[in-house]
C-alpha cells in the first residue's frame, strides 16, 4: 500500500512516515510496518526466523552467544531448512544459498562465491566437501560473532586512555617494591598502585646507557598503546624524567616461555608438557600476531623469551605446581624492533630485524641483498619456530 497520511512504523517504531510512502499493512489487524521492515519480515518468514529491527539486532545476537542450547536450536533450524535433499549435510549450493540468507538477516555485507568456498574449506573438518551440523555450528557461531563486530557501537580504543607521556618520577603514583630483574633494556621491578593496590612492573630505561635509541623508545611505546588485546602485554602509562623512560605494564608472575620450555625438556618425567597445554598457548601466541598485522604492526622479533605466562602456577600441598600443569595465559611483549604500517595497502618492508634463530629466509635475503623485500609472513615463521622449540626444546 501507499501511506496517505503520517503514520508510525508497528514494527521499528519510526513516526511520521511521510505521505507517498510504500509500506505495508495487514487487513485483519491494521497492523502497518514500513518498508524497511516489511522486507525483513518477509526474509525472516521464509528462513524460519523471527523479525529483527536494527536496534534489536545486536541485543539478539548477544542472546544467542551467551545462551549455547539457544544457538544450538537456532543454528539447527537454519541447518535443516536449508538441508534441501534432507541428507544431513550442506553441500556448496545448499551452504551458499544459507549464507546469503542468512548474512542478509544479520545485515552483513561481503557474501560471494569466493566467500562461501573459503568458508567450506576452513570449517569442512574431514574434507568432503560439505558441512556436518556440528561443522556448521562453527561458521554459525562466526557469522554472529562476525555480525556482532559489524554491528556493535564503537568503543574507545585503548590508545585515547594512556596519554601523552608524563613527565617526572612513577614514585608519586606508585610504591616501589623488589627488583624482578635486569637486562640490556634496563631494569624491572614491581611496583603497586595506590589508589588501586594492584601490582605492576616498572620498566626503567636509561636514555644514556640503554641499547635503544629515542626514536626506537617512541616507537615501542606507540605500538604498544595501539594494541589492545588479551593476549599482548598492556602498557598502562609511561614517565619521563632527566635520565630515564619509565614504563608501566602488566606483571607476568609465570616468567618466559623460554625457561618454561627448558624447564620441561630438562625434566626427567618424559614430555612432561601435555598436547592440549601446547595448542592453547601456541593459539594465543597466534591470536596476538593475528590482532597486531590486522592492526598495522609487524612484529619481526616472534621467540620464546618474548612470550611471557601471566600466572604463576599456585603452590599445593607444600609443593608447587609446573606452570604447564594449569590453563596458560600468555602474552607478546618487546615491541622495539616492531613496525608500523597502514592495514588496507599491501606490506612490503626492507627494514631488516629480528634474532637470527628465528628470522624467516625472506629477511635473511633481505639483509643480503637490499633490492629484496619481506611481508607479514614473517611472523608466522617465527611462530613456526617457537612451536618447534616447545615440541622439542631446541
Amino acid at each position: 500500500t501507499v501511506l496517505n497520511g503520517a503514520h508510525t512504523c508497528g514494527c521499528c517504531s519510526r513516526a511520521s512516515i511521510p505521505r507517498g510512502t510504500k509500506a505495508f499493512a495487514c487487513s485483519d489487524c491494521n497492523y502497518e510496518l514500513c518498508f524497511e521492515c516489511a522486507r525483513k519480515a518477509l526474509v525472516a518468514h521464509k528462513s524460519g526466523g523471527t523479525v529483527v529491527d536494527s536496534e534489536n539486532l545486536l541485543t539478539n545476537v548477544d542472546n544467542l552467544l551467551n545462551d549455547k542450547d539457544a544457538l544450538w536450536d537456532n543454528c539447527w533450524r537454519w541447518f535443516n531448512t536449508y538441508d534441501v535433499n534432507k541428507d544431513g549435510y550442506l553441500n556448496f549450493v545448499e551452504l551458499s544459498t544459507l549464507c546469503g540468507q542468512l548474512l542478509e538477516d544479520l545485515d552483513v555485507p561481503g557474501i560471494d562465491t569466493c566467500v562461501v568456498e573459503q568458508y567450506m574449506k576452513k570449517y569442512d573438518v574431514d574434507g568432503d566437501e560439505r558441512l556436518t551440523p556440528k561443522e556448521f555450528f562453527e561458521l554459525f557461531t562466526r557469522l554472529l560473532v562476525k555480525a556482532k563486530s559489524i554491528h556493535a557501537p564503537a568503543g574507545i580504543k585503548r590508545e585515547a586512555l594512556i596519554g601523552k607521556k608524563i613527565k617526572g618520577s612513577p614514585s608519586v603514583r606508585y610504591t616501589l617494591k623488589e627488583d624482578l630483574g635486569h637486562g640490556s633494556f634496563g631494569a624491572a621491578q614491581r611496583v603497586i598502585d595506590k589508589m588501586t593496590k594492584k601490582s605492576r612492573v616498572m620498566k626503567t630505561i636509561s636514555k644514556k646507557e640503554g641499547h635503544s635509541t629515542q626514536a626506537e623508545l617512541e616507537l615501542e611505546i606507540e605500538c604498544m598503546k595501539k594494541m589492545d588485546h588479551p593476549h599482548i602485554l598492556r602498557l598502562f602509562e609511561y614517565y619521563e624524567d632527566a635520565n630515564n623512560m619509565y614504563l608501566i605494564t602488566d606483571i607476568c608472575e609465570g616468567g618466559h616461555l623460554l625457561k618454561v620450555i627448558e624447564d620441561a625438556h630438562r625434566s626427567k618425567i618424559r614430555k612432561p608438557m601435555t598436547e592440549r597445554w601446547i595448542c592453547s598457548v601456541f593459539r594465543q601466541a597466534i591470536d596476538a600476531v593475528a590482532h597486531c598485522h590486522a592492526h598495522g604492526l609487524i612484529h619481526k622479533d616472534i621467540k620464546a623469551e618474548n612470550i611471557l605466562l601471566m600466572n604463576r602456577a599456585p603452590v599445593t600441598a607444600g609443593k608447587r605446581k609446573k606452570i604447564y600443569e594449569m590453563d596458560p595465559h600468555v602474552v607478546l611483549i618487546d615491541f622495539g624492533l616492531a613496525e608500523l604500517f597502514d592495514p588496507s595497502r599491501a606490506f612490503q618492508s626492507k627494514v631488516v630485524a629480528g634474532t637470527p634463530y628465528t628470522m624467516a629466509p625472506e629477511v635473511w635475503a633481505s639483509a643480503q641483498n637490499r633490492s629484496k623485500t619481506f611481508g607479514l609472513k614473517c611472523d608466522v615463521y617465527s611462530l613456526g619456530c617457537v612451536l618447534f622449540h616447545i615440541l622439542t626444546g631446541k
